[in-house]
């Protein structure tokens, strides 16, 4: 009896002693645990009864210290072995497959012992006539390394795997972060963008936003995350796309930035492409005589009259209606479609003439006023094509009216409220193509000698 129980008292201290040299061995590794997936070997004790399960664990974190090991994602790698009774049952319970803190290096008797697995790298490192070359495991792309030395290779590989493991790293944090504070802003597209952009606005502003995003240049950023977006997804528009697409590019971006979808800009303002404005001028008399000539149709004569003698936008003139004019005062305002600023004018004795042919009631152009501004202006283009005109449209009467009211000195105020200009800068521009010929300096002394005399008398 008392061999008996010394006996078990050996190999109890045997036990103990197997145990706490297991334990010192996972001690001694914990320092070398890498933030990658690893495989676990659990034993742990309960009465008399043992348990062995070998799960796979993700390691976020380790601490050495206390011997935390964070974020297990287990599941049953291979079969549970369980004994009771002598009897022995292999299975894969769900159980064994818990996700819990394990306290490494805790006291209790149990020991794990956890085997490194590295993930699968981006680049991979191979052999060919004694020269080393990687491999895109993605693409299969291969490039040699340019070395024989296998240490100076293995460092270039290590390198360019680090590069590429932490920008992927940066872009789940940026994820996370912003996930917490705005849930959408990781799945917004620039769709999203276009959708918001054309619904805001005058109806003639969202029809404008609907056309120029259903062109195909904007496909390859239709269905691009905003925040997996690139100055090169910019850059290859700038370099395809035209000098509307671009205007429109520039908005959609900057509207995506004040809404604060965008954390900063993508393009940086002096970055992007400088836009340079077609030369534009008036049309001269002889040019607007040319196309009266060769016109055929009644309504289209009058209209462009019309135009060379009110300088207004050819929508705003093609829409105007007899209630607009007022007789009495012979004035004519009307609100622009554009702006909606006011633009009145006195009616001139060679508009009256062209206004006493037009209809009385209702509007004055019935048959053109159906028409889009685009159709009007096609079949203008298509008039002076024939007419053996070139370099004019129908808005260069508005530049044509401007030039003339300061070329004869027409005041600023009066040629801006004649044309409905709410900016100075605006009708300078149209304005500024007017050559002015000054009189001479003795022109004006005549003048100023004959005043004394005139005002005498």
């Amino acid at each position: 009896m008392a061999e008996s129980e010394s006996r078990m008292n050996t190999n109890q201290i045997e036990r103990r002693g197997a145990e706490n040299a297991e334990r010192r061995k996972v001690s001694d590794l914990s320092p070398r645990l890498s933030p990658f997936s690893a495989s676990l070997c659990l034993f742990a004790k309960s009465s008399a009864q043992f348990i062995s399960v070998s799960i796979c664990v993700k390691v976020d974190k380790t601490r050495i210290n206390k011997g935390f090991l964070y974020a297990l994602d287990g599941h049953c790698q291979w079969n549970c072995q369980f004994w009771a009774d002598k009897n022995t049952i292999r299975h894969n319970s769900p159980q064994f497959a818990e996700t819990r803190p394990l306290l490494v290096n805790e006291s209790r008797p149990f020991c794990c012992m956890i085997q490194t697995m590295n993930m699968k790298a981006k680049y991979t490192l191979f052999r060919r006539n004694g020269v080393y070359y990687s491999q895109d495991s993605a693409t299969g792309q291969q490039k040699s390394l340019r070395t024989r030395e296998e240490a100076e290779a293995q460092k270039l590989i290590n390198a360019r795997n680090d590069a590429y493991r932490q920008p992927v790293l940066n872009l789940h944090l940026a994820r996370a972060y912003l996930t917490a504070s705005d849930p959408a802003f990781v799945e917004r597209t620039w769709q999203t963008v276009m959708d918001q952009l054309q619904a805001r606005g005058k109806d003639s502003s969202r029809e404008r936003y609907q056309d120029v995003f259903k062109s195909s240049a904007f496909d390859p950023l239709r269905q691009k995350r905003l925040m997996e977006t690139t100055a090169d997804d910019f850059l290859a528009l700038f370099k395809d796309g035209k000098v509307s697409i671009i205007c429109f590019l520039k908005r959609l971006h900057n509207f995506a930035l004040n809404l604060g979808w965008l954390a900063i800009p993508i393009v940086a303002p002096y970055l992007w492409p400088k836009y340079e404005p077609k030369d534009r001028r008036g049309i001269k008399l002889d040019e607007h005589q040319t196309v009266l000539a060769a016109e055929k149709n009644a309504e289209w004569k009058l209209f462009l009259e019309l135009l060379w003698e009110t300088g207004a936008a050819q929508s705003d003139a093609a829409n105007f209606k007899a209630e607009d004019i007022d007789w009495p005062t012979r004035t004519i305002s009307y609100f622009r479609q554009k702006t909606g600023s006011l633009a009145q004018f006195t009616i001139s004795t060679a508009l009256e003439k062209v206004l006493q042919q037009l209809p009385t009631t209702g509007a004055l152009f019935p048959h053109l006023s159906q028409f889009a501004a685009n159709d009007r202006a096609s079949r203008f283009r298509r008039r002076c094509h024939k007419a053996g005109v070139s370099g004019v449209t129908l808005h260069c009467y508005r530049y044509a009216w401007a030039e003339r009211a300061k070329r004869v000195g027409m005041p600023e105020r009066f040629a801006q409220a004649a044309l409905g200009h709410n900016s100075k800068a605006i009708h300078r521009a149209y304005a500024k193509k007017a050559v002015i010929i000054a009189p001479s300096l003795e022109d004006y002394e005549k003048k100023a000698a004959a005043l004394p005399t005139a005002l005498a008398a």
